[in-house]
This record gives C-alpha cells, structure tokens and sequence, in this order.
C-alpha cells in the first residue's frame, strides 16, 4: 500500500495559537514581553467527571494557552466550537474540540473539561431552557417564514389539519410544525410550544448548560452552545459557472435501459464540460467576487462572535431554575450515563436477523460513544485469535474464529426516547430506538488481513490530522508496512480521507437546497483482504430543509448519498494512483 500523503506536522496547540484562535480578544504571550508572574502556573487538575468531560493533553494545551483563565475559556467555546442541534451526549469534550462542533450537552463537557483542568469544580445544570421561535431562527437555523413553498391550503392538507382552520392560526401552526419536524429529527423526546397571541411562539426544550463557582461567586448560567449566527448571501453557481441541465445532458449522452440505469455515457465529453464548468467558474470569482471567501461563495452561516467582560455578563438561559412535569431541573457532576451514546461490537458466526443474535457468539463490547476521542478501532487476527483494539489497547480479550471468516455487528446505539402523558399526568418513557443503526459484515480471517472501523460525526479535518501524526509516529519508530498497527492506522487514514471528502461535499451542497446538515453517526469500514476496499455503512443524517420543505430535504439527501458512495472508489484511486482501480456501488 502506498504511503498517503502527511500533513504538516503539529503536536498540540499552541499558546500562540490558542491565544490567536480568540481574535483581537486575546494578545498571544511572549517571553519577551510578559514577565513571569503574568503567566499562571498550571492548577492541580481537578478530579472527577467521566468519559463525557474526560481531559486529554490536547484540552490541557488549550487551559494552559487560555491562561487558566475561566472568562476566555467561556469565550473560546461559544465563540469558536459550532453548534449542532442533537440530543444527547456522544462526541464528548475531546470529539468536540477536534470537530470544532457539538451540541449543548457535548460543548458544555468541553468547557467543563477546560474548567477543571484550570483547577475549578464546575457542574451541569440540566433542564427546560425557553426559547422564542426568532431566537431558534438566530440560532439553530429554522425560517422566519417557515413552509412557504406551500399555499395554506396545501400546508393545511400536508399536515393533515382541518381544511377549515382559520386564516389567522395558520402562521403560528406552520412555526409549531417546523419546530416539531425540526427537533423530532435530531432525537429530541419531548418539548413545549405555546403562544401567548399570534404574533410569537415559544418553545421549551430540554438543554445543559454549566455552573461554576469561581474565587467565592457562583456563576450558574453559561450555556456556550447558545449562540447567534449569521448568515451570507450566496451567488448563483449555475450563472456563475454557465451551467446549462440541457446542454450537459446533451454532452454526456448515454442510453437509459431501466427507469434507474443508464449506459454509454461520454466519459470525455464529461470530463471536458467540468473542466468548462471550473475554468468559467474560476474566472467569474476572479473578476466578480474576488475577496469572497469559499464559504461565501456557496452561503454559510457565521457564529456572531461576542466579547465578556466576567462570567455574570454572559447570556442568561431563562429561566434557569425553571421546572416542568416533564422535565425537572437538574445539576450533575458529570454526565448520566444514560444520556450517553454508545457503539456496540460484536464477533459471531451464524447471525440470526429476526432475533438479533449469532448462533455462535463470540465476541461482545460496547464503548460509550464518548470512549473514542478519535482513537482507533480495528480488527485484526493472529492465526485463529482475533482482536479489537482501541488504538492499541485491547479491548476485551481476543476471541478464537476457527472458520475461514468472522462476521462483525456493528450497532450504533442513541439514547433517544419517547414520552408520553398518562392520564394520571405522568409521563411514560421509553427507548424508542429510533435513530439507532446496525449492520453485519463479513470479514475474512488471515494474518495479513486488516480492517480499521472508522467514524465521524462532523468536520473529521484535525482527526484525520491526529492520525497522519500517529501514522507519522509509527513510520519514524521504524514499524514495518506488515505490522497490524502500521496496516490499520493506514486503513484509518484512508478511511478518513473519505470522511473529510464526504463532509466537504455535504458543506457545499446543503446550503443549495437550503439545508441544515447533521448526522447522528457514520460508521464504516476501510479493509485490506486481497485488495483495498471502503465500505460505509451506517450513517444516520437528520439534515432538515429551513423552511420544512421535504422534498429540498430529500433530493439534498439523495445527492449527497450517491455521491458519498462514489467517494468509496475514488479516495482509494486518488490515494493510491488512478491505475488502482477501485469499486462502489455508485460505480
């Protein structure tokens, strides 16, 4: 297998770095012109917490280029770590910082960890958080003006409401059912809308956020998930670039045989448009938009960075010792276990689809989703034993296969529920299971064999970076091409090149169809057996058109996908040189 190319060589952030990653917020230090006693030294780390909020060298770095100092680390996650609308906690605060992006329970494991590894006690505050509708459009992305693809009439029959609801009601009932597709879709169980009049809505949702006490005053409201956006205009690409539906169509050719296939397209034709499509479009932003970046080309949305004087300046969740019947305020010292996703991994021969079971088990592990902090999975065999690492630590013990294969379950497992109100006006909770995904493959058992299991959740850019940095590691120890952790860190970074691919793709084509990505998980495999082949398959989006337009949502998703299935075949050609040929199903 050829080497991939590795990028630039860092360990850890920087204090020049950290300091600079805050804009004009924060003057980088230097030796030259601080004295000693300006710099703090590094507080005792204190204890406690969980795989949620656990504290890696790289949060370290970052307390330590921050100063220590709780208003800046406040600052350095609501103002540079994405929000990501999903329930529950699953990247943690390691994920979170290598991702740049969370939600509330995973960017507040984040501070949490930057708090305690500056020597504080921080603690979760967990609760009913109150919204307005224009609020959620500042923050979680929804329309001012939601459905307004439909005539109300059209809504009306959409949604299954009476065709005779008053003109009036229909803009506040158009807000509550984007709210409710909206949230439904990222795995929220349950949440509260009213209005007081038809001028507003507002929402209850569930939400955490963190309290810490800091030289003797209690500071009990920071929610850096809560932030504003904006958002940039974008310029019309198919202008911009002249593309023309009929004409391309035109040049490509082909024979469609069946409503879904279609043969002898003009590869050259294609080529030779695209290569039109990128030059045209190149000069266009040369002479038309020269100083927009990439993002404002295709429309982005923009944190609204703000700047705090002390931790009681900072946004109030209101109101934060707010209590309902479905949901009671709460504070923890670290994340419930329950509240917290989990991978389960599972080797077995025979496997049995209507009972959920192998007819010879032989291996069983689940790891909390916030477990992995970007640390490898991989399987491998020695003869008849074959093991799964986490980077390289066991986990489990290894299992025999005595067959020429071993099949593997994965199961990606969200803590997503259902609530429901009881006539007695308690409420019964369930698992409703209903962002969770499973597969079974097979996987061939020899020596030179491996298999490197890989995932993301967001921007997979810094992870991938990590990983060429251990593969790097292992290259200048002198660990042979051979050895299983030089193979599958290989395969992990093969497998991530797609990632980053796959998520690239995602950021432009979304905002075309006005649509707010998200993905509950994404789980692959990357495999070396006779040859070298990708193989993604689970991945759980819960991307939602701005103005609950479902069919945006749906052919957003749909190109997305097929495209995503091509990247199987064509990150293994680029990586490896067009003269490997590759295969996917798109393909």
């Amino acid at each position: 297998m050829t080497l991939p190319p590795l990028a630039k060589k860092e360990t850890y952030v920087t204090d020049a770095e950290a300091s600079a990653s805050l804009g004009e917020s924060v003057t980088p230090l230097s030796p030259q012109a601080v004295s000693r006693s300006s710099v703090q030294s590094a507080p005792t780390v204190t204890p406690g917490g969980n795989s949620a909020d656990f504290i890696t060298p790289e949060i370290l770095n970052l307390a330590r280029g921050l100063n220590y100092d709780p208003v800046k680390i406040y600052e350095y996650v609501r103002n540079y770590i994405e929000y990501e609308d999903y329930f529950g906690s699953k990247k943690g605060a390691h994920l979170t910082l290598l991702e740049a992006s969370g939600n509330s329970f995973d960017q507040s494991s984040l501070l949490v960890a930057l708090l305690r590894a500056s020597g504080l006690a921080p603690k979760y505050k967990y609760g009913p958080a109150f919204f307005s509708y224009s609020e959620l459009v500042d923050w979680v992305g929804l329309d001012a003006n939601p459905f307004s693809n439909l005539t109300h009439a059209q809504f009306l029959s959409q949604n299954l409401l009476p065709a005779d609801t008053p003109v009036a009601d229909i803009p506040i009932l158009k807000k509550k059912f984007a709210v409710y597709y909206f949230f439904y879709a990222r795995g929220y169980f349950y949440f509260d809308q009213f209005n007081f009049d038809d001028s507003e809505l507002y929402v209850v949702l569930p939400h955490v956020w963190v309290s810490v006490e800091v030289n003797g005053t209690t500071y009990d409201n920071l929610s850096p998930a809560w932030k504003d956006y904006a958002d940039s205009s974008k310029i019309n690409l198919a202008t911009a670039m002249g593309y023309s539906r009929t004409n391309f169509l035109t040049q490509a050719g082909g024979t469609t045989s069946t409503p879904d296939a279609i043969s002898g397209l003009n590869y050259t034709n294609i080529s030779n448009q695209l290569s039109t499509y990128c030059t045209t479009l190149t000069s266009y932003l040369k002479a038309n938009e020269p100083t927009r970046a990439a993002n404002q080309i295709i429309g982005s949305r923009s944190i609204q960075k703000i700047s705090v004087s002390d931790l009681g300046t900072t946004r109030t969740i209101f109101p934060s010792d707010f209590s309902s019947d479905w949901l009671p305020s709460e504070e923890w010292t670290a994340i419930p276990d329950v509240h917290i996703a989990k991978i389960r991994i599972q080797l077995g021969q025979s496997w049995n689809a209507t009972t959920k079971t192998f007819g010879t088990p032989l291996y069983d592990q689940t790891l909390k989703m916030t477990e992995l902090r970007g640390r490898k999975i991989s399987l491998s065999f020695d003869g008849n034993s074959a093991r799964v690492h986490l980077d390289e630590t066991l986990l489990g013990t290894a299992a025999t296969v005595t067959a020429t294969s071993v099949q593997m379950r994965l199961h990606a497992q969200h803590n997503h529920y259902w609530m429901e109100r009881q006539t007695n006006g308690t409420y019964l909770v369930t698992s409703s299971g209903r962002h969770n995904q499973e597969e079974v493959k097979t996987y061939l058992k020899a020596n030179a064999n491996a298999y490197a299991i890989v995932y993301s959740f967001g921007n997979p850019e810094n992870h991938l970076r990590k990983r060429e940095e251990v593969l790097d590691a292992y290259r200048r120890a002198g660990i042979a091409d051979s050895d299983w952790r030089m193979k599958t860190e290989l395969l992990n970074v093969m497998g991530l090149n797609w990632m980053l691919q796959t998520y690239l793709q995602e950021v432009v084509i979304a905002p075309l169809y006005n649509v707010i990505g998200l993905n509950h998980h994404i789980f692959g495999r990357t495999c070396q057996e006779s040859s070298y082949f990708i193989d993604v398959g689970l991945a759980f989006s819960a991307a939602q058109n701005r103005i609950s337009n479902a069919v945006e949502a749906l052919n957003c998703e749909t190109l997305t996908s097929f495209i995503a299935s091509a990247m199987e075949h064509s990150v293994i050609e680029q990586m490896q040189g067009e003269s490997q040929s590759a295969a996917s199903t798109i393909k």
